[in-house]
């Protein structure tokens, strides 16, 4: 990873934390930036009893100056523009008996 690429990843995963904090306040959410490796962000959701939970990083895209959000097993979120839509799939995958989708 480029020295220079790692503001604008935190930059993008900051505001996913953001966007969920307003469609899930409930949720733990906290940005983890290693020593090593890529920055990510943990994403909990507590009335699962810390069961349901995701690790999202920042990817770059197929086309230039493209980056997406990602699933910890390798599928792509959505683009690092739209963090509310990624916000409300973060949801999604982590809901418990919820399937109103918010």
């Amino acid at each position: 990873m480029a020295v220079d690429a790692e503001p604008d990843e935190v930059r993008h995963l900051e505001g996913l934390r953001l966007a969920l904090r307003e469609v899930a306040p409930e949720f733990y959410v906290r940005l983890h930036r290693p020593w090593r490796g890529r920055a990510f962000l943990h994403v909990n959701n507590p009335v699962a009893a810390g069961r349901f939970a995701e690790d999202i990083t920042v990817q770059p895209g197929d086309k230039p100056g493209e980056t997406w959000f990602m699933w910890s097993w390798g599928e792509r979120i959505t683009l690092t523009s739209t963090p509310e839509l990624a916000a409300r799939a973060v949801v999604r995958v982590l809901a418990v008996g919820d399937s109103s989708g918010r």
